[in-house]
């Protein structure tokens, strides 16, 4: 079922236009899934924008911010913001680090949204 397809109208141009938005800042995995997701937390969007500019403090400029959604074995789709990292994997973890204590932790919390690494 493609519940975006589905919808008419304002809903519906307001996701297209959040993921448009989010396009200009990640490289998608598996788009069906994470417009899933925004359907159903449309609060998440300003976080994810916010998060880009903090990742890079963390990471560097030398990042490929990325989404990615994933559905779980009971129907709930989970939705990552990755961060695909060239340095060492003990950088990474450090990196990460101050991203969590720094301004993620600071942040409201959205349930089935995650930030992680990934070694390029």
């Amino acid at each position: 079922m493609n519940a975006l397809r589905e919808l008419s109208g304002p809903l519906a141009k307001s996701v297209e236009d959040d993921l448009q938005l989010l396009r200009s800042h990640y490289v998608f995995r598996n788009e069906p899934c994470i417009k899933r997701f925004l359907l159903g937390h449309r609060i998440v969007v300003p976080t994810l924008l916010a998060a880009t500019s903090q990742l890079r403090e963390s990471f560097g400029e030398d990042i490929i911010p990325t989404l990615e959604a994933t559905v779980e074995d009971d129907e709930s789709i989970s939705l990552y913001g990755i961060v695909i990292w060239r340095g060492s994997a003990a950088a990474a973890e450090l990196a990460l680090e101050d991203f969590d204590q720094r301004w993620w932790r600071n942040q409201t919390s959205h349930p089935g949204l995650t930030f992680t690494c990934e070694l390029a």
